[in-house]
C-alpha cells in the first residue's frame, strides 16, 4: 500500500519534498466545501484540511492542501529520517499494478491501463455534460439588521461660569486684615455639539448569495465509473 500511495504523489505531482519520496492521497468533498491531503514519510504522518465552518465552496480542488503539506514536511528534518518497511515478499509488481503472488495470472486484454483510463475519461466527459440538466437554484439567504444614524440634537454653545481661580475680594477686615471672597470673575466655557444615535430603519444583509447546486447524485465526487 505504501508503494501505491507513493506512486499517487509521483504520478500527479501534487507536491514535492526535498530529499525523500512521500506518499499520500488528496480528497475533496461534494461541492468542494472541504479539501484534504493525508500524507506520510518514513517517520511522520499528517493531514491538511482547508475549508470553512459555513460550507463555502473552495475555488480549487485539493492540490493546494497537498502543496502546503509538502512545504511543512520539508522544514522538518526528522521527517526525512528512517526508511520505509520493505515490500512483503509475497507481493509482486506487474504492468504497474501490484498483486499477491499467484493472483496475477489470467489477465485479459482489457486490463490495459491506458485503454481503461481513456474509457473512463470519455465516460466522465459525458457525465459532466448530462449533469448540467440537474442544477438547482438555491435562493439567497440573509437577515435584517438595524441601521443607525448620528443626529445632532444640540449645536455647540458658549457658557459663562464662575472661575474658582479668579476670586473677587472685599475690603479687609479691620481686626484680622483678611479680605473676604465676595464673588468670582466669569470665564467662558465652550461646549461641543451634542449627538445621538437614532435608528433610521433596517437593511438586508446577505449571508449566502443565490447560487446553483447540483442535485444529489450529480455533485462533485458522485461520478461512479464501473467500466464495460
Amino acid at each position: 500500500m505504501q508503494e501505491v500511495l507513493k506512486s499517487v504523489v509521483t504520478y500527479n505531482r501534487y507536491m514535492s519534498v526535498s530529499g525523500f519520496q512521500p506518499g499520500g492521497k488528496t480528497g475533496t468533498t461534494n461541492d468542494q466545501y472541504d479539501i484534504w491531503f493525508d500524507g506520510f514519510t518514513p517517520s511522520y504522518a499528517g493531514s491538511i484540511w482547508i475549508g470553512t465552518d459555513e460550507n463555502v465552496e473552495m475555488s480549487t480542488m485539493s492540490t493546494p492542501a497537498a502543496a502546503l503539506w509538502g512545504k511543512i514536511m520539508t522544514q522538518l528534518p526528522k521527517a526525512k529520517e528512517g526508511a520505509y518497511p520493505a515490500q512483503p515478499a509475497n507481493v509482486i509488481s506487474k504492468g504497474g499494478d501490484y498483486y499477491t503472488k499467484g493472483t496475477e495470472t489470467g489477465l485479459t486484454s482489457w486490463s490495459d491501463k491506458e485503454a481503461k483510463e481513456k474509457a473512463k475519461k470519455e465516460a466522465y466527459k459525458k457525465w459532466l455534460a448530462e449533469r448540467e440538466a440537474h442544477k438547482v437554484l438555491i435562493p439567497e439567504q440573509g437577515h435584517y439588521e438595524d441601521v443607525y444614524e448620528s443626529v445632532k440634537i444640540r449645536d455647540a454653545w458658549d457658557e459663562e461660569v464662575d472661575d474658582p481661580n479668579s476670586p473677587i475680594y472685599g475690603d479687609p477686615d479691620p481686626i484680622t486684615g483678611e479680605r473676604p471672597i465676595i464673588g468670582y470673575n466669569k470665564k467662558t466655557v465652550h461646549h461641543e455639539a451634542e449627538y445621538q444615535n437614532v435608528k433610521t430603519g433596517t437593511r438586508w444583509v446577505i449571508d449566502v448569495p443565490a447560487h446553483y447546486e447540483y442535485s444529489p447524485g450529480w455533485r462533485d465526487g458522485d461520478f461512479n465509473y464501473k467500466g464495460n
